[in-house]
């Protein structure tokens, strides 16, 4: 009886000890698992961040293996433009934006060099939020080099992101552009354009910037909602953990906000907010989120084992 009730006790508090723990940080114990994982087996069930023998930015993708990823390339080379102000990260922009600048194919754009065969997308294939970081990164580098050719690469990328080129965006009859990532309707994708097409036009006051951006915007205003309940809120090719990308989400709608003021959205994010706010047992089972639970379940025996053999020692 009194081991029944020991190990009840255990269960109990190693129920409450897990909850509170996933409830504060699960995004970074998955994260920590993931890395884990990944230097151990050189695989993981997330995306891992790396880099090649030279420093250049790498990302391992679930199923897809460690590739070049001209995104993440780009995002970084814009973090250490907007940090130059010390050496090494003046040194580091130069060195991603150079290797940006190598990557435009004959298209003017930069492929995605690998095939994503979860998405049924074969390589060479082009995503918006892609295109529109590259073109920041290089239109930044254009200006610290006082490079006229460069400019003229990175605003020939933002011309094919106008509807009328049919590659990346496409438009709505009331003048509307939506930004292509993968899938289509990808959330992230479309906002993260959006921000950077925003960065883009304070940076070179670019009358077709501003235009696709406002666009832009109008069709997200209208979009998200529908987006939402046919279930794009939730990118199905985005592997970070689900409550990772959900708070990522949030934190990129944060920002468009801030620049673009609008009630509705702001309300939608808001409802997201507190979506992530809610017990995290209730979010996986609402999410039928079985990685999430076998994660935590995980957690929870472990806690019990160790609170059950606290307990059992002789006092």
């Amino acid at each position: 009886m009194r081991k029944n009730l020991s190990l009840l006790i255990s269960l109990a508090i190693g129920f409450l000890f897990t909850s509170m723990l996933w409830q504060l940080a699960e995004p970074k114990i998955i994260t920590a698992i993931g890395k884990a994982f990944y230097t151990v087996t050189k695989t993981s069930f997330i995306e891992i961040p790396t880099t090649d023998a030279q420093g250049i930015p790498m990302r391992y993708y679930p199923r897809v293996g460690t590739v070049y990823d001209p995104e993440y390339v780009a995002m970084e080379s814009i973090r250490n433009y907007n940090t130059r102000i010390e050496p090494n990260r003046e040194k580091r922009f130069l060195q991603l934006s150079e290797w940006l600048v190598n990557q435009v194919d004959s298209t003017g754009l930069i492929p995605q060099n690998y095939d994503f065969r979860d998405a049924s997308l074969l390589k060479p294939w082009y995503s918006a939020a892609t295109q529109s970081a590259a073109m920041l990164a290089i239109a930044q580098r254009a200006g610290f080099l006082r490079d006229r050719k460069l400019l003229g690469i990175s605003s020939g990328m933002l011309a094919k992101l106008d509807p009328g080129y049919g590659y990346i965006s496409s438009a709505e009859t009331d003048s509307t552009v939506w930004f292509k990532s993968y899938p289509d309707y990808a959330i992230r994708g479309m906002v993260q354009t959006l921000l950077n097409l925003y960065e883009y036009d304070k940076l070179v006051n670019d009358p077709l910037a501003k235009d696709l951006f406002a666009k832009g915007v109008r069709m997200l205003n209208y979009k998200l909602g529908s987006l939402e309940n046919r279930g794009y809120l939730d990118d199905p090719y985005m592997h970070i953990g689900r409550r990772a990308e959900h708070q990522e989400l949030t934190r990129l709608l944060d920002e468009l906000i801030k620049i673009a003021p609008n009630r509705f959205l702001a309300q939608d994010i808001e409802r997201y907010k507190k979506l992530d706010k809610l017990p995290v047992s209730y979010q996986m089972l609402d999410q039928y989120a079985w990685g999430r639970i076998f994660c935590a379940m995980l957690g929870w025996m472990l806690f019990t084992l160790v609170i059950h053999a606290f307990l059992k020692m002789p006092k």
